[in-house]
């Protein structure tokens, strides 16, 4: 996953404190500014299917994202 500034995490502290601690409705309200799940997925079935060869790390590192996510 993409490394986050300063700046959105003061976002996200932000409103999990708006929420009254509450991480749900935090994810709800943090929801459009950071998570794009089918976005996600498509480049990533897009990359296999252009190389399936190709190693988890290195995609992972192309992607920008945490093996571990991807």
């Amino acid at each position: 996953m993409n490394r986050l500034t300063p700046e959105q995490r003061f976002q996200i502290v932000q409103i999990y404190f708006e929420n009254h601690g509450s991480v749900r409705n935090t994810y709800h309200a943090l929801r459009p500014f950071y998570v794009h799940v089918e976005e996600i997925i498509a480049a990533v079935e897009r990359s296999v299917e252009e190389d399936p060869n190709q190693s988890i790390r290195h995609r992972a590192q192309e992607s920008d994202m945490c093996p571990s996510t991807l």
